[in-house]
């Protein structure tokens, strides 16, 4: 099976966690980060040897990273102590300048990856070194560098009005291609106008983006930060991000535990950091509320995300299709009426399962759901099942007693689950099935009816009657 393509897009600390718990299934990954990091370890080197900012692209490798000696990471991660020249330098830093410097920029970078083991691709926004982030603030005036607009005192009131590049850089074409080619492009949280939006400004981003048929989903903040959100809510945010990005995010991964009281005072008291709260109508931006908190850090007082967690609910969104189930002659073969004994059960020699279907039903990558009309009785429908024992295959089972209340159902279920990339609906009544998409809205329906087709494909509803093998294998590899 092809490979899911992912792009995740960021810098810090929020896209080592998303990288880490993604480099965990199998997937195709790019990891992009920003180019305009002056600070620290990374500013002394682009200072001094006008290379590309590495401090990001030494996380990422790391979080990729499937090696099974802890000898390279504490090598990578050294920071050397003392006075000198070397103080605080990162090793990590210094390697990854040097393999620049003997392979170029991004042969560099992945021959270290490759050291590695990394399991994706980690490749800078642009080549260009010369620029610089700058942000106009509320009373006119302008900061430069990144580091100058990150660590700005807690107690200047003076918000960012824009940002905006020192000089034009160009989108490298291998993140370019990246972008236009994903499946899903994952915006990680982070510093929104030093470590996100950075990204947006290079020129070339803006068509990549338009010319991406990618989803892309935005794992929000947990926490305001006072230089750059103070205050924000989660619609005041994605407002911000999607004015620069200049496309709408399709799905938005927020937190929904409580966090403790005490670490929450702790962070006002120290950075004037609150709770990025929810106020977004879920009508015009679909939200996914899940526990995506660091249980760890929080026994240290520190509120971060968790990468296991994340990277569980973003492959519930990667792999989210669901298909609806019809039982009779779609699961069950009932090529008759079944016989029912005078104590109400079904006599089992008149039905069989279609075993191609167990398949298919084993598939945890779908979430499937059995919406039946009980002909007779709901009870004899749930006697069907038990048969089978294919009752733990589903995510629900609903029994109902006219098609009026199945396409209810269905238009429920589509809205439950408002993040499913593809729903498919399936039977053997396919004159049934096409009226249950068209009544919904669905844009079109593809039916196979005596081997022809008629309809067009459509991304999000696909019908088809289960006659042949040949039909069990377009439906397991669709």
């Amino acid at each position: 099976m092809k490979k899911i393509k992912i792009v995740s897009i960021g810098g810090g600390a929020g896209g080592f966690v998303v990288d880490r718990g993604l480099s965990k299934y199998d997937l195709e990954i790019v990891s992009i980060t920003t180019s305009f990091d002056n600070g620290g370890s990374t500013g002394k080197l682009r200072d001094e040897f006008g290379t590309l900012p590495q401090g990001d692209v030494r996380r990422r490798i790391l979080a990729l990273s499937q090696a099974d000696t802890h000898i390279l990471r504490e090598l990578f991660t050294y920071r050397f102590k003392g006075e000198g020249s070397l103080s605080e330098q990162s090793l990590g830093n210094i390697i990854l300048t040097a393999a620049s410097d003997i392979w170029g920029e991004q042969e560099g970078i992945d021959t270290i990856a490759k050291l590695f083991g990394a399991v994706g691709r980690v490749v800078p926004i642009t080549y260009d070194k010369s620029s610089d982030l700058c942000a106009k603030l509320s009373d006119g005036s302008i900061l430069e560098t990144e580091t100058k607009i990150d660590l700005r005192d807690v107690d200047d009131v003076r918000h960012i009005e824009n940002v905006f590049l020192s000089k034009k850089s160009f989108i490298n074409n291998i993140a370019k291609k990246a972008i236009e080619e994903a499946d899903f492009i994952v915006i990680c949280p982070g510093d929104l106008y030093t470590s996100i939006i950075p990204n947006f400004l290079v020129e070339g981003f803006f068509e990549a983006i338009q010319n991406s048929n990618a989803k892309i989903i935005w794992i929000s903040n947990l926490m305001t930060k006072k230089a750059e959100t103070h205050l924000y809510d989660l619609s005041k945010f994605l407002e911000i991000l999607q004015k620069y990005l200049c496309k709408k995010v399709d799905v938005i991964l927020s937190n929904s535990t409580k966090i403790p009281e005490d670490i929450l005072q702790k962070y006002e008291k120290e950075e004037r950091a609150y709770v990025l709260k929810n106020n977004i109508n879920n009508n015009e931006n679909k939200v996914v509320e899940v526990d995506l908190l660091s249980q760890k850090g929080l026994l240290e007082k520190v509120i971060r995300h968790s990468s296991s967690r994340v990277a569980y609910e973003l492959m519930n969104i990667f792999n989210k299709k669901i298909f609806i189930w019809d039982l009779d002659d779609t699961i069950v073969k009932t090529t008759q009426t079944a016989s029912v004994n005078k104590d109400g059960n079904i006599d089992i020699s008149d039905l069989k399962i279609y075993n191609n279907v167990l398949d298919i039903l084993k598939d945890d990558s779908i979430v499937h759901v059995l919406v039946s009309t009980a002909k007779h009785s709901k009870e004899i429908q749930n006697q069907k099942i038990d048969m089978f024992s294919i009752r733990r295959y589903f995510k629900e089972i609903i029994i109902v007693d006219s098609d009026e209340k199945k396409l209810e159902e269905i238009n429920n279920l589509k809205y439950k689950y408002n993040y499913v990339q593809k729903l498919f609906v399936i039977g053997d009544n396919t004159e049934s099935e096409l009226k249950f998409a068209n009544d919904l809205g669905m844009k079109s329906v593809r039916v196979k009816i005596d081997g022809k087709r008629k309809g067009d494909i459509s991304d999000f509803v696909f019908c088809l009657e289960i006659n042949t093998e040949e039909d069990f294998l377009k439906l397991k590899n669709i």
